[in-house]
């Protein structure tokens, strides 16, 4: 049974998804830099911008909100509506809509994730996801009950994006984006 969705306008969930990541990392706007491994988008200096931006092509009301550096020219860019993979030759998008929750780094031995009580056949990272500097496969799983893994970068940068982004999954299930202003 699909339940009403809450109409907002694409400027309102890029405020949402704002508040999430400051609530996150306990910081306010003015001491973000930029520089960090998941950050905010507008912070991000503007030859990284326009490089981002020249690689993908956005909806008319979706607005670019959180970046997460993966290596050089591969990002994470999270929208109003996408968790959006930018590699140099490729590009993948996951809307919200079919965003379920993040299974995480992978991990070894058949894992049963609590959530659902899917049985996966695992493997235990080479590296501890809270030692900084390293990268592991990430697991975003879809409605379909799929899970896509995409790279990121261990330590703070992979504990932001997981605990900032795994509410998307609200935007996806309980929002309807107003398409008439931002």
């Amino acid at each position: 049974m699909e339940t009403e969705r809450i109409v907002k306008s694409a400027g309102r969930i890029k405020e949402q998804i704002i508040f999430w990541y400051l609530s996150y990392c306990r910081l306010e706007q003015d001491v973000i830099t930029g520089k960090e491994g998941c950050t905010l988008f507008y912070k991000v200096p503007d030859l990284e911008k326009e490089t981002i931006l020249s690689r993908i092509k956005l909806s008319t009301y979706e607005l670019p909100v959180l970046l997460t550096r993966v290596r050089e020219e591969e990002w994470i860019l999270n929208t109003t509506e996408h968790f959006i993979q930018i590699k140099k030759s490729s590009l993948e998008k996951i809307p919200y809509e079919q965003f379920r929750f993040h299974a995480g780094p992978l991990w070894k031995e058949e894992t049963t994730l609590r959530k659902t009580g899917i049985l996966l056949g695992l493997q235990k990272p080479s590296v501890n996801p809270k030692i900084e500097g390293k990268i592991l496969p990430f697991g975003i799983m879809s409605t379909d009950e799929k899970i896509k893994y995409w790279d990121i970068p261990t330590g703070n940068t992979m504990y932001t994006f997981w605990n900032v982004t795994k509410k998307c999954e609200l935007i996806g299930r309980k929002y309807q984006i107003e398409e008439y202003r931002n």
